[in-house]
């Protein structure tokens, strides 16, 4: 079940070095770190849309 959210702060301390997972309170949405985001569109990845944090609604 999603829950919605006004604010995301993610600790990366806490994220063991992974740099993508799914939350949680969010399953329709995938959190990736802008190296992940810049790779992706690199290598000509389509259809997928990116969505900054502050523009994110959860």
């Amino acid at each position: 079940m999603d829950v919605d959210f006004d604010s995301l702060v993610i600790d990366e301390s806490r994220t063991h070095g992974l740099l993508m997972f799914r939350l949680a309170e969010c399953v329709s949405a995938i959190v990736i770190a802008d190296s992940v985001r810049e790779a992706l569109q690199e290598a000509g990845i389509k259809h997928l849309n990116y969505v900054s944090p502050e523009d994110f609604v959860g």
